[in-house]
């Protein structure tokens, strides 16, 4: 019962991101980007590129899995 109020109290926060998200996703994704390279030759592996597409996107997978298992933990001793 208590994990039911848990995902109740949260409903309203998803149903807002999942109607912001509805509403902006067109115009969002219509929009071209113009500081996209637009030729076919590799990204260069300057340090931007690297914090950006190597390390940013691992660091939020290592924080998600640490959040999700200390979700669990609490969960557990409740």
């Amino acid at each position: 019962m208590k994990k039911m109020a848990h995902i109740y109290r949260f409903l309203h926060v998803r149903l807002y991101a999942l109607l912001t998200f509805i509403f902006l996703a067109g115009g969002i994704m219509g929009q071209t980007p113009t500081h996209y390279p637009t030729g076919k030759d590799p990204v260069q592996l300057n340090l931007v590129n690297i914090l950006l597409f190597i390390v940013f996107p691992v660091l939020l997978v290592v924080i998600w899995i640490v959040v999700r298992r200390s979700g669990r933990k609490t969960e557990k001793e409740e």
